[in-house]
């Protein structure tokens, strides 16, 4: 009887062990995030569509006074954070509140920014100031488990994770803790099918299927980004289709590391170039880019990392993806 008590008590303990521990989360000692400080507004070059939406995101924050409010809720339950982890791990949220304005739908990948929102919501007057300043209205939170991207999983999650690091890559200068939060980018090719709707679809048809259409509605420089990001899908599917037909791979410029937009155009080439189940060869392709922007830049690394990043090396399955999704539709930011 003894001997079954404590091996009921062994079991409970572990298992009380994985749920705080088995994912990647805010409770991990030592994040791995680099020690400068982040860009200013997101990483966003000035010229750039995208960048008016950034200085308001800043300025809703700033007047809803949560960062300050935010920190010292996570830092009761987690005193162990660095300032500059901090500094990180705001600066990703941000940079997801950016993609839900803009986009349709969006995953949550990463665990640690998650624990961050979860403890933004807390304040709920200002919270939800600050999503109507931004976008007019709320980003909602979906609870979700932790559900890595593998092989077998479903395309159309497979689909959703690669658009996510297309639109990531069009609006945002690289950083070396991008890998670090949201798991290795360009794992997964754009699907054939989105490729070809995104090169032929009428560009309403995409607006409606992709973007937030009521948030574009309510500021033209949402509506601008949108109007860029779906221009810039529809250029480098065309101008990828050519390089195809003349058997040759695109010319490689010079990256100015304040413009975004070099991996996403290489993702769509080797997402056209390569059959599905080649999964391989387009991997190796975009790890070859990073190889190659890493020595231009003097060994550095881009940010996206599609070799791998912390949470892989953790994991063991591609990067910490998480099952539910914020995005900003019909009426508003939901998830």
């Amino acid at each position: 009887m003894l001997e079954f008590l404590v091996i009921a008590i062994i079991i409970v303990v572990t298992l009380i062990i994985l749920s705080r521990y088995g994912r990647k989360s805010l409770n991990n000692k030592g994040l791995g995030l680099p020690r400068q400080k982040p860009p200013e507004m997101l990483g966003i070059r000035t010229g750039h569509p995208a960048y008016p939406a950034a200085v308001r995101l800043e300025s809703a924050l700033r007047g809803a006074d949560l960062e300050n409010r935010v920190m010292e809720r996570i830092l009761r339950t987690h005193p162990q954070m660095k300032d500059r982890e901090w500094d990180w791990l705001w600066f990703e949220l941000k940079r997801f509140f950016l993609l839900s304005a803009l986009m349709r739908k969006v995953n949550m990948y990463s665990s640690m920014v998650d624990d961050i929102w979860h403890e933004m919501l807390m304040f709920t007057r200002e919270y939800k100031q600050f999503c109507e300043r931004f976008c007019g209205s709320m980003i909602h939170h979906a609870p979700h488990a932790a559900q890595p991207l593998q092989a077998a999983q479903p395309e159309k999650d497979k689909d959703e994770r690669a658009w996510f690091d297309w639109v990531y890559s069009e609006l945002f200068e690289p950083v070396p803790a991008s890998s670090s939060i949201w798991g290795s980018f360009y794992r997964y090719p754009l699907s054939k099918t989105m490729l070809e709707k995104l090169g032929r679809a009428d560009k309403r048809e995409i607006q409606a299927e992709r973007f937030n259409m009521a948030a574009a509605s309510a500021f033209p420089d949402m509506a601008a980004a949108v109007e860029y990001l779906i221009e810039r899908a529809q250029s480098q599917v065309i101008a990828a289709q050519a390089h195809m037909e003349r058997r040759e791979r695109p010319e490689r410029e010079r990256h100015d590391p304040a413009v975004a937009g070099m991996f996403g155009a290489a993702m769509i080439f080797a997402s056209l170039s390569y059959a599905p189940e080649d999964h391989a060869s387009y991997y190796e392709y975009m790890q070859t880019m990073e190889r190659e922007q890493q020595r231009q830049d003097g060994g550095g690394s881009s940010g996206y990392a599609c070799s791998g990043g912390r949470q892989d090396s953790e994991s063991g399955n591609g990067g910490d993806s998480d099952g539910g999704s914020s995005g900003c539709s019909g009426g508003g930011c939901s998830s």
